[in-house]
């Protein structure tokens, strides 16, 4: 599999950043569109997901999208 650091999207840990990133990223990339996206977490796949569907794509018939840490550990984690 090969990765291009092109397709890395900053979007952050959260909806509204992830949605503007994936906003920005099919502005200049619609002809290039991965079959999959990877988000980091739960809040930034529904800022994807939401970018998705306002270009009329639809998951998972058009991109597959997945998370991970589907919790949120920045809520549960103690500071020192």
């Amino acid at each position: 599999m090969s990765f291009n650091t092109r397709d890395f999207i900053n979007g952050g840990y959260e909806v509204k950043p992830a949605h503007d990133a994936m906003k920005n990223y099919l502005a200049t990339s619609r002809k290039n569109l991965p079959t999959a996206i990877f988000a980091i977490n739960d809040e930034s796949a529904v800022g994807v997901l939401k970018a998705l569907n306002e270009h009329g794509l639809r998951v998972p018939e058009d991109v597959s999208l997945t998370a991970s840490m589907t919790w949120n550990w920045r809520r549960t984690a103690s500071r020192r």
